[in-house]
């Protein structure tokens, strides 16, 4: 469960809750959102962004879902962490996904809108074959055939807001991890074995994870190019795993000689690209401390505890973590901090295009 989470947006439409101060619905706005979203040549998977509390969250009201009446909350969030939008309502409707194969589902699909009738399809609230469909496969298109009231007149609903994400944040079978020895196969590592650290110098590893997945959708995993970064050899990290940058471009933006940055975020299409395709092996190394170590040549993050860590963790995994480290919330991450500052999703895409534009250097030294 995440505050912070992928999501589909589905364009500017009519305002479904036309009146404050009460739970309806307009029938005849709702219903002018049926139809289809994405096409084979402009598909829905393109449209993904990060939704995340905003300006005053979901706090008031009922705290813990943004609240469909107005009057009783102005609920906010936040898209790709650009200004806050106030939450207006949210929609459930019977709903069909087309994969980019052509195959399809038929699924419960929940949608919501700001208060400008800005639209978009949300996860579901916990793990379940509908969130499965959504992880399945690269989405083409989303039909929303009928809606689903919530006493089957024109009630609509508030949005939880905690719901499933499950973005891996971790590296990619065949990354070279830096150790004391010389750099080794990630897939060779056990746990107790040294690995270098730019902080700490040689800390052991005290956990490894590692889950097959098929390389689609947001499992699709980021391949850096030799060459870039910093790599002395191309490789690859899933969508969510942070890297390490630094430069004068960081520290005159950021305040910061070095930040983390996703690396879906630098995408760029010179050196920094998206595989789609066959299957990926996700590796994650947790230390005792959250660290910065080096993958063929590019410095980047180690497990960092929390909810969006341990996400796609199954539960016996993330009670053996806790059990290794008892003064540590697993789950909130209470305990293990961040070793860099985050850029959000919009200050990561404005440096990576700095990067490309201004041939930057923006990478640290391997060790």
């Amino acid at each position: 469960m995440a505050t912070t989470f992928t999501v589909f947006t589905l364009g500017n439409q009519q305002i479904w809750d036309t009146v404050e101060g009460n739970q309806t619905l307009s029938t005849g706005a709702v219903n002018s959102s049926l139809g289809t979203y994405g096409s084979a040549t402009s598909p829905l998977f393109d449209s993904r962004q990060t939704f995340g509390p905003g300006g005053t969250g979901f706090s008031g009201g009922d705290s813990t879902a943004y609240d469909l009446d107005n009057n009783a909350s102005n609920d906010q969030f936040s898209i790709d962490g650009g200004p806050a939008q106030s939450f207006d309502a949210a929609m459930q409707f019977n709903a069909v996904i087309t994969y980019t194969d052509g195959s399809t589902v038929n699924i419960t699909a929940v949608v919501f809108q700001d208060s400008n009738g800005n639209t978009y399809w949300a996860p579901e609230f916990e793990g379940n074959a509908d969130q499965d469909a959504i992880d399945a496969s690269a989405i083409q298109s989303l039909q929303l055939v009928s809606p689903i009231y919530a006493n089957g007149f024109n009630t609509g609903y508030s949005l939880f807001g905690e719901r499933a994400d499950s973005d891996p944040l971790c590296f990619a079978q065949g990354a070279m991890i830096a150790c004391p020895d010389g750099p080794r196969p990630i897939e060779s590592l056990q746990v107790g074995d040294q690995v270098l650290t730019m902080d700490s110098g040689a800390q052991p590893i005290r956990w490894i994870g590692r889950r097959t997945m098929a390389a689609i959708g947001k499992f699709a995993p980021i391949r850096i190019q030799a060459g870039v970064l910093g790599a002395v050899e191309t490789f690859e990290v899933s969508p969510q795993h942070r890297l390490l940058l630094q430069g004068a471009e960081v520290e005159l933006q950021f305040a910061s000689p070095q930040v983390f940055a996703a690396a879906k975020h630098l995408v760029d299409g010179h050196g920094i690209s998206v595989r789609t395709g066959g299957e990926v092996e996700y590796f994650h190394l947790l230390f005792d401390d959250h660290q910065i170590i080096w993958a063929n040549g590019v410095a980047s993050e180690s497990l960092l505890l929390g909810k969006a860590g341990i996400a796609t963790l199954d539960e016996e995994s993330v009670m053996e973590i806790q059990t290794l480290f008892p003064e540590i919330d697993v789950t909130s991450g209470q305990g293990h901090h961040s070793a860099r500052p985050i850029l959000k999703s919009f200050e990561a895409t404005l440096l990576a295009a700095q990067r490309v534009s201004a041939h930057t250097k923006l990478f640290a030294k391997a060790a």
